[in-house]
């Protein structure tokens, strides 16, 4: 990481120093958001996964939206 030194006059260096202190907590805010969202996601991946799996193990991957079958009595 370069590190880059800038010198300002008192009022610019408290007006940067304010901005990059807020900067870097919405960056950091932004990681701890992403990496819940990842890991929500890939919870939600194994759970489908698993559930998946289970309806292949009892036979019944015809319906995997979990949508209500509806079966129609023959009219005829």
């Amino acid at each position: 990481m370069r590190t880059v030194v800038v010198r300002f006059a008192d009022a610019d260096a408290a007006a940067y120093y304010i901005a990059t202190a807020s900067f870097i907590g919405i960056s950091r805010r932004t990681r701890r958001s992403d990496a819940a969202r990842s890991f929500l996601r890939q919870r939600n991946e194994q759970e489908l996964t698993q559930n998946v799996d289970a309806a292949a193990a009892a036979g019944t991957c015809d319906n995997q939206t979990n949508s209500p079958h509806i079966y129609f009595a023959s009219l005829y």
